[in-house]
């Protein structure tokens, strides 16, 4: 039997990560909290409960709704990024606009990245009863309107490092097919830009004097 001095452990533990800063999904849940006035804790576990009563109901068709969650919103803000770059108070325009694209991109390929796996592990994925709950959760993580979010995690833990492995590479191999030393500097910046504005049509791209 469980005691109540470990569920009270564990509680205390989850309750303490959703108020560290250092964690990406703080931002979120202190809004929540904030309009709220519900505590941190209390709000997850509603949450949880709420996404997996309406996938347990939806049954065969929680696929069709956990797509629609991870795709409409982020699809209208990323149609919206398009038209309206974003401006935020300690940022340029066109800082804020490589921000902002680099976190969609970066959701999107994340998106398709889940979709794939599916089509080759979906057959053991599904058997977890609660894969669909937990993919639901980690689109929304990823697309929440906040300035850390998951997108923006993954970027600059993931996404940033495979970029800047590539630019090194690419810059290697010119060096030497030239025989002349190649100055470049990567422009894949991490989410958080404090330098000076970059385009924002080349935020991902590289910089070379030959």
């Amino acid at each position: 039997m469980v005691k109540a001095n470990q569920v009270k452990l564990v509680t205390e533990i989850i309750d303490n990560m959703l108020y560290d800063t250092s964690r990406p999904w703080t931002e979120f849940f202190e809004r929540l909290e904030t309009r709220t006035g519900v505590a941190r804790l209390r709000l997850l576990m509603g949450l949880l409960f709420a996404t997996s009563t309406i996938l347990v109901v939806l049954g065969a068709n929680a696929i069709v709704l956990s797509n629609a969650i991870g795709l409409i919103y982020p699809a209208q803000a990323t149609l919206s990024l398009m038209i309206w770059p974003p401006k935020w108070q300690s940022y340029t325009p066109a800082a804020a606009a490589v921000e902002a694209q680099n976190k969609k991109f970066t959701y999107w390929l994340t998106f398709c990245g889940v979709l794939i796996v599916e089509q080759v592990f979906g057959f053991v994925l599904f058997l977890f009863p609660w894969y669909l709950l937990l993919r639901t959760l980690f689109f929304i993580w990823c697309f929440t309107p906040i300035r850390d979010n998951g997108a923006a995690y993954i970027y600059a833990k993931l996404v940033h490092k495979i970029i800047e492995e590539l630019v090194a590479k690419m810059t290697r191999m010119a060096e030497i097919a030239s025989g002349n030393p190649i100055s470049c500097r990567n422009l894949a910046t991490p989410i958080r830009v404090s330098n000076r504005p970059k385009n924002p049509v080349h935020g991902l791209g590289v910089s070379c004097n030959m």
